[in-house]
């Protein structure tokens, strides 16, 4: 019987089948970069932030993935401007 993986699972795969090491770092949410730096203190490597994001109906989902350095203000315009 085939075992069907979840979302994870298959992530960890695909790096795995390209070769790609990763490091998985596990954390609650936090609102500050400053906070989940506690979860990577020796960790080498780029800070981002990373948001989850839906609309409305909950039936479109986005990842937006940035360098922690940047502000979300842009974001917070474009949304208002819908």
């Amino acid at each position: 019987m085939e075992k069907i993986m979840n979302d994870f699972e298959k992530v960890i795969a695909v790096l795995n089948q390209l070769s790609i090491s990763y490091e998985l770092v596990e954390n609650g949410p936090v609102l500050l970069t400053e906070q989940a730096d506690n979860f990577i203190v020796g960790i080498e490597g780029v800070r981002t932030k990373i948001m989850f994001l839906t609309n409305k109906k909950k039936m479109k989902c986005y990842l937006l993935i940035m360098d922690d350095q940047k502000l979300f203000y842009p974001m917070k315009t474009i949304v208002a401007f819908r």
